[in-house]
């Protein structure tokens, strides 16, 4: 890249968005991976809700994918859990689900998770909803406001 009065700039290489995958279901686990792998994203893997707290705790993710329904501790005590963490108070969570009735979506809102996709997963719906919450994000932490989303649609 060229810069001012022709100096040239060195940019740095677009930082990679980190997910963690939070789903006690191997085949789940492998359809998100395969959609971070397409995307370009980095992955980490939790198989339930204090995996996914304790992972939270310990590095920086930009998104989370959260199972619901996991033994021990579930998506939305984990949810709860992580929005608790100082660091993560605004960390995107996308509810992975077979429930994506209306009424679950309040719950899920209630808990935290700004959006829902319903299993079984398709790449095409999954990498939507991932780059919708990386998107808006990105925008909040440059100080905008996104279009505030709702899970009750």
């Amino acid at each position: 890249m060229v810069g001012t009065f022709g100096q040239r700039v060195e940019q740095a290489p677009p930082k990679r968005p980190r997910v963690l995958i939070v789903d006690d279901n191997e085949v789940n686990r492998a359809v998100s991976a395969a959609v971070c792998d397409a995307a370009g994203f980095q992955y980490e893997f939790a198989t339930n809700g204090f995996e996914a707290v304790d992972a939270v705790a310990r590095c920086t993710f930009d998104l989370v994918l959260m199972d619901i329904y996991m033994p021990g501790m579930d998506g939305l005590a984990a949810a709860e859990a992580i929005r608790k963490l100082p660091r993560a108070a605004a960390l995107p969570i996308i509810a992975v689900t077979s429930d994506a009735s209306p009424s679950a979506r309040t719950r899920y809102e209630a808990a935290g998770l700004i959006d829902v996709v319903a299993k079984p997963l398709t790449p095409g719906r999954l990498l939507g909803a991932m780059a919708g919450a990386l998107s808006d994000a990105l925008e909040t932490r440059r100080g905008r406001d996104p279009a505030s989303s709702s899970l009750a649609s």
